[in-house]
């Protein structure tokens, strides 16, 4: 059984970006929630402007 835990844990490990996630803390919530909100508000109609640039629904952006 703990060579299955520990496969999996490696393929999550694999997966996350922990050394980047290490350094982070409860603190840096409201900048992160701050940056990802204004990142949507920007990407998210750019991306149904450029579908509709290409003939696509804007659904395909």
């Amino acid at each position: 059984m703990d060579r299955a835990k520990t496969a999996t844990a490696v393929k999550l490990a694999s997966w996350l970006p922990m050394r980047a996630l290490s350094g982070w803390s409860v603190k840096d919530l409201n900048g992160d929630l701050a940056a990802g909100i204004t990142l949507a508000a920007i990407a998210i109609p750019e991306q149904m402007a450029t579908a509709r640039l290409g003939g696509f629904a804007p659904q395909v952006g």
